[in-house]
């Protein structure tokens, strides 16, 4: 079951090194899956630093920079997790426009949760969402996978978006934060924006509003629509 919990706009997420140590018959399975899943995706994989959640007190989350191959390999292996540990940081936009809130549908060549859809922009926290007094901030990392998701500019942001809600699922093992961005984009320019964007990240988008977001929300994977339940309550 999903834990919920409120969090205010002044959460500090702190970088530490990571002092895991790794034994090889582990470091030898992660590197077969990864090997696997390069092939799988013609090598189009990346493997650069995610953040991994530590610890979380108060207003307070720690955690260390860990390359994805080993985020991918917990994921195929759920087992390794007595090991690796790993809590991925993860940052979920509620997005809004004049006539209401953006979803996308993941592209069918995604290596995770492909052809679902979800709240836009969602996405992992890579180390450039680091910043030079060695935090996390969660604006720019939301802002940046805004951009690459729907091909909408930080210029059409109003405000930096703000954090309210973070979300741990105990079967996946990610931390994701819940995140309000505003803009006053209609539906066409969103769309617009979209259709001009080249990342495809996305195979398509919608706008989900008022009454009709009761029935978007079965859609919706099941972070996405526990970050709507929350919302309704705000």
């Amino acid at each position: 079951m999903l834990k919920l919990r409120p969090v205010s706009a002044g959460l500090r997420i702190e970088v530490k090194p990571d002092t895991r140590t790794l034994d090889g018959k582990a470091v030898s399975q992660i590197d077969r899956i990864w090997e696997t899943a390069l092939l799988d995706s013609d090598k189009k994989l990346f493997d650069g630093l995610l953040f991994s959640v530590t610890a979380i007190e108060n207003n307070l989350m720690t955690g260390s920079f860990v390359r994805y191959r080993q985020f991918l390999a917990q994921r195929r292996e759920p087992s390794l997790f007595a090991q690796l540990r790993l809590r991925p940081l993860a940052v979920t936009g509620v997005t809004s426009c004049t006539e209401g809130i953006i979803v996308g549908c993941r592209s069918k060549h995604m290596i995770q949760d492909a052809d679902t859809w979800e709240l836009a922009p969602s996405g992992g926290v890579d180390d450039l969402a680091r910043d030079s007094s060695n935090t996390v901030s969660l604006s720019r990392a939301i802002l940046k996978e805004l951009t690459e998701e729907t091909g909408i500019p930080e210029s059409e942001v109003i405000n930096l978006p703000q954090p309210f809600l973070i979300i741990e699922d105990p079967d996946s093992h990610v931390v994701d934060i819940g995140m309000a961005i505003q803009t006053n984009l209609s539906t066409v320019q969103v769309r617009a924006y979209f259709a001009a964007n080249t990342s495809h990240e996305y195979s398509k988008i919608d706008i989900i509003s008022g009454a009709a977001r009761e029935n978007a929300s079965p859609q919706l994977n099941p972070i996405s629509q526990a970050i709507l339940q929350a919302v309704k309550k705000l």
